[in-house]
């Protein structure tokens, strides 16, 4: 369930954020460039995320990650809906995809190691 709900919010948060291109540009006058920026460096982030909290998933346990990851996104995105400064936003951007990143390998194979046999055979 947990892995589910955090899935849904990486694909949330992407969605989310392709939409409110057109009023982030009209209303805090934001050019289509640094949006385009603020889009990759979430994905950017979600790459360094995935390879930093993925070891420590090995280490400490996927529970903990699968956590950690999904407080630190939720955190870093309840930010970014208050901010209207460019910079601090690319920041949270880069912040949030990082946590994404430990969502992603924390809760995906969390939710693949507790799937019961049968519903993995292909």
């Amino acid at each position: 369930m947990s892995s589910t709900l955090g899935w849904a919010g990486n694909i949330y948060d992407l969605v989310l954020i392709t939409y409110a291109y057109t009023f982030l540009h009209s209303y805090l006058h934001i050019s289509y460039i640094y949006l385009t920026l603020l889009f990759a460096l979430g994905l950017l982030g979600r790459a360094v995320g995935a390879l930093y909290f993925g070891r420590l998933a090995d280490r400490k346990g996927r529970k903990i990650v699968a956590m950690m990851g999904t407080a630190g996104y939720a955190v870093a995105q309840t930010a970014f809906a208050f901010t209207l400064f460019l910079p601090f936003m690319l920041m949270l951007r880069l912040i949030e995809g990082v946590f994404m990143g430990a969502q992603w390998t924390s809760g995906t194979v969390l939710a693949i190691e507790s799937a019961p046999p049968k519903s993995c055979s292909l």
